[in-house]
Parts: structure tokens; sequence; C-alpha cells
């Protein structure tokens, strides 16, 4: 983490902004009575000794500008401890603190730091209060895997993207209640077995201006699957809300809807009614695509735009390459890509195609 600090403040000037969001293994869940002092080190390893080294890296460079942000992100059990999951319990707790310290003595110098908690389901009152109304269950947490993705339909029922025992599955909930005792209905799974692994899980759901749920999924490090049309790896799924296959989806019967895909994870529609998706690169490209039904963008094929046997780009001056056999998880790519970003690190996805604001709900993955 150092180094990496190091070489981006080298490249890019002093660190302003930093964002320190640990991501929990599954050791980190077991209950108070089951954990042990070994399954407590990597826990606050990874969340006390890793915000504070980040910090002292980066504080002497925002203190030089006299500005800077600093934002912790952690679960619900670092506000309230829970006892099924009492590493992220005891780690989330000293990241608040630590937090909490730093905000209370670095605010006279210009330096903001602040905390997300990022609690279940929860329901905004009238009177600007939140509470808790349910979570999704089962969540495995690994990597790269776990809470994936969220939707609502127009009926205002919550689709959830998530990582679960057997793979990865897209469940729907019903809102039940009123205004102020809301709660979510009994999980119903709208597909299940899609590909997992603790990387390349895609992961992004949204539904489209025709009504239909889109779901982006990963090769989970399965490279040849994008290319199989009988598998559901690598793929831009398109479905009806109850998961079934839309007739006018470009192969009968199935839910793909476009394949070549490494590790796609954004969605966006234009007025246009275009879909984009937004997918990570490998190496060095990261990718925005026009997606077309249908279309193969290449992956693990080629890399890079420019290949006539794929799905053409738009416009972009990158040549293409060979996929190299290697396939690490911090980036991704397909080989046709709309345009073709030279980066060192993931790019950001792009926003869902609407804004989700028809209930006063928001929501979050199981508290740990």
């Amino acid at each position: 983490m150092t180094a990496a600090l190091d070489q981006a403040a080298g490249e890019l000037g002093p660190i302003e902004v930093l964002e320190y969001s640990p991501l929990p293994q599954q050791e980190f869940f077991r209950p108070v009575l089951e954990t042990t002092v070994d399954d407590l080190a990597g826990a606050v390893e990874f969340s006390i000794y890793g915000p504070v080294t980040a910090v002292r890296q980066v504080l002497p460079g925002m203190r030089d500008l006299g500005r800077g942000s600093i934002l912790f992100v952690n679960g619900g059990s670092g506000a309230r401890p829970n006892p099924k999951v009492a590493g992220t319990s005891i780690a989330f707790a000293g990241e608040s603190g630590y937090a909490t310290m730093l905000h209370d003595t670095l605010t006279g110098e210009g330096i903001q730091v602040g905390q997300l908690i990022i609690p279940g389901a929860m329901e905004l009152t009238g009177d600007g209060r939140t509470r808790r109304i349910g979570t999704v269950d089962g969540v495995r947490h690994a990597g790269e895997s776990g809470l994936l993705g969220l939707a609502l339909d127009d009926q205002d029922r919550l689709y959830a993207y998530s990582t679960g025992p057997d793979g990865n599955r897209i469940q729907r909930f019903d809102l039940t209640g009123q205004p102020g005792s809301l709660g979510l209905g009994p999980t119903e799974t709208v597909i299940d077995g899609l590909p997992s692994a603790s990387y390349h899980d895609g992961g992004r759901i949204a539904f489209g201006p025709d009504g239909m749920l889109y779901a982006t999924v990963g090769d989970a490090g399965r490279r040849d699957e994008a290319q199989d049309r009988d598998s559901l790896g690598g793929k831009i799924l398109r479905m009806t809300p109850d998961g079934d296959a839309p007739a006018d989806n470009p192969f009968p019967g199935s839910l793909v809807y476009s394949y070549g895909h490494r590790n796609p994870q954004g969605l966006a529609w234009a007025a246009d009614g275009r879909l984009f998706a937004a997918e990570f690169g490998q190496n060095t490209w990261d990718e925005l695509n026009i997606i077309t039904p249908g279309g193969n963008y290449g992956w693990p094929v080629v890399e890079g735009i420019g290949d006539d046997r794929y799905s053409s780009p738009s416009s972009n001056g990158a040549p293409t390459r060979p996929a190299p056999a290697a396939s690490p998880s911090s980036t991704a790519r397909s080989s046709s890509p709309t345009s073709a970003v030279r980066s060192c690190s993931p790019s950001r996805s792009l926003t869902p195609p609407r804004p989700l604001t028809t209930t006063p709900v928001s929501t979050g993955a199981s508290a740990t």
C-alpha cells in the first residue's frame, strides 16, 4: 500500500482525497464464540493497521496543501456490534474510533475526515431519521464477491445481485408495510447459479427503458466461457422481471444479450436508447462499449479495439493486442470498446440508467 500511494503521489502530485473501504474476508464473519485470535489478527490488520498506514502516507501532502478529505467506509457492525460477525464488529469499531479521533484532530487544518457506515436496508422517515428495515441474507464476501448490485422495478420491488453459498444470484423483495414501519418481504429468487469467484463477478443490474432487467456477469476467472453462448459467464444478460428470456432476445430461449466480456461492471442508457457498458481492463485498457444485441466483444481472444471479427468501436486509435494468459483481478476488458482507456487503476462504473427515487428506501448488504 505504501509503495502504491508513493507511486500515485509521484505521478499525480500530492493526494488530496483518500477513501479507505476494507473488504472483509470470510473468516471475519464467524460468531463471537467461534472467533479465534488468528481470525481477529486479519480483521484488525485490514481495518486498523491498513487505514493508519494509508493516512500516515498521505497526510504530509495534505498538510502541505492545507486541505484534504479522508473517508472511511465500513459496515453496520462498526456502529452496533453483532455477535454473529465478531471479527468485523471488533475491527470496524476500531476503524470508526480512529476516524473519529482524526476528525477531531485535523478539522482545524482544513482536512476533513468522515465516515460512511453501510448497514442493511434503511427507511428515511419524514423527520429525517433512518430505520433499518431488513437485510439481504446469506451474502458470502470474498475478494470481489459479496453484495454486487441493487435495482428497483416499477412496482418498487428491490432486486439484489449477490454472492450466495452456491454462486451468484439475483433475488427480489417486496416492500411491505407503511411509511414508518416498512419492511422487506420474503426472498424470491429470480435467477441463481451464476458464475462466481473471488474476482471477475460483474454485478451491475439495472432496468432498461424497455422494462427488462439487465445484468452484467464476469467470467469468474474462466476465460473461455466468455465465448461460449451456452455459459452465462462473461456476458450481459437481458431478462424479464421474473427472470425469463424475452422473446426478442438475440438468441432464442437464452438470457444472453451480448458476450465476449471479461468483467463488465457498469450499465447506462443514452436518451436515444443506446446501451453503454463499462468494463475493467486487464493491464492497460479499460473500456466503454456500446452494446448491441448479440454482439461479441472479443474476450479472451483479443483485447483493445480494431479487430474486424468482433463488434467495432465508434472511435479510438488504440491497437488491438492478443489477450495475455494472465488475468489479474484488479482490471479487465472486452475486445471491442467504444473507447479504450489507458489506466493503471480500475475505471468508475457508470451510474444507473434512472434515479431510484420511487421509494424512501436505500439498501446495503446484510450488516457486517
